[in-house]
């Protein structure tokens, strides 16, 4: 069986290859591109399950990723990160076709978990490794924040 595909747009050359190594632990193929022109050559030359998007790439943004990768594969899921969390960009990246959006930090469980999240779940069952409370925005659920109690 093959290994799901997940694209890492991140300009954060530390961040990205602790992404990756994590991600390839947890058996992922991983692609990564530092600038939104890499990320173009892969979206070109592979197709991709996953891609987790750095919103912020050296003061350009990653939006304009989010059309070719759904052009490329229209069931792909798309998880925009960004330390500069703010509703109105992530309302746009959700109308632009991202499946989430999650403000940094976060750490690679986090970021797996509101990557794969059943959307059509509620927002207390679909982040179950979430460990502080976070803002998120997803199609179907709209913005809001979730957290796991701890016991």
């Amino acid at each position: 069986m093959d290994k799901e595909h997940i694209l890492l747009v991140e300009d954060d050359e530390v961040f990205s290859r602790v992404m990756t190594r994590a991600l390839l632990h947890r058996d992922y193929e991983v692609s990564h591109a530092a600038n939104e022109d890499e990320a173009l050559l892969l979206i070109k030359s592979a197709q991709f399950n996953y891609a987790i998007l750095d919103l912020n790439l050296g003061g350009h943004t990653s939006l304009g990723l989010i059309a070719p990768l759904k052009h490329s594969n229209p069931s792909s899921r798309i998880l925009i990160l960004t330390g500069y969390a703010s509703i109105t960009t992530a309302v746009e990246a959700i109308k632009l076709g991202a499946d989430n959006y999650l403000a940094k930090p976060a750490d690679a469980d986090e970021i797996l978990s509101a990557l794969l999240v059943d959307t059509d779940k509620s927002n207390s069952t679909a982040h179950p490794e979430a460990t502080r409370p976070r803002t998120y925005v997803c199609a179907q659920t709209g913005v809001g924040t979730y957290s796991e109690d701890t016991e």
